[in-house]
């Protein structure tokens, strides 16, 4: 004969099942926050990074850059949807690393 569960137990599961829900809306919680923080970053990022870097790609040293690319965007709210934008992001850290420019003119860093 099937045992009968007593009404303890199904509070029990059911507090349970839903904990076990609260934990995966959590995690779905969780994940979305992340991806909100990253894209904030890139976001900041892109903001603080635009004048800098148009400077440098309109410097006639980087005119290869600009050649391969074509013109550089005008907003920062575009940047992310240009297709250029992270090897010109590249370029323009190794510039202010190392010095040089595409062109290969400068002088490298000690």
């Amino acid at each position: 004969m099937p045992e009968k569960k007593s009404k303890a137990s199904k509070r029990r599961g059911r507090r349970e099942a839903q904990a076990s829900a609260d934990a995966e809306d959590s995690k779905f919680q969780d994940d979305n926050r992340i991806e909100t923080e990253i894209d904030g970053e890139a976001r900041a990022e892109m903001q603080t990074l635009h004048r800098p870097i148009r400077r440098f790609y309109e410097d006639a040293r980087a005119a290869s850059l600009k050649a391969a690319h074509g013109p550089f965007p005008s907003l920062w709210m575009e940047l992310g949807a240009w297709p250029a934008w992270r090897a010109v992001k590249k370029a323009f850290l190794k510039h202010e690393d190392m010095g040089t420019w595409p062109d290969g003119s400068g002088t490298p860093a000690p």
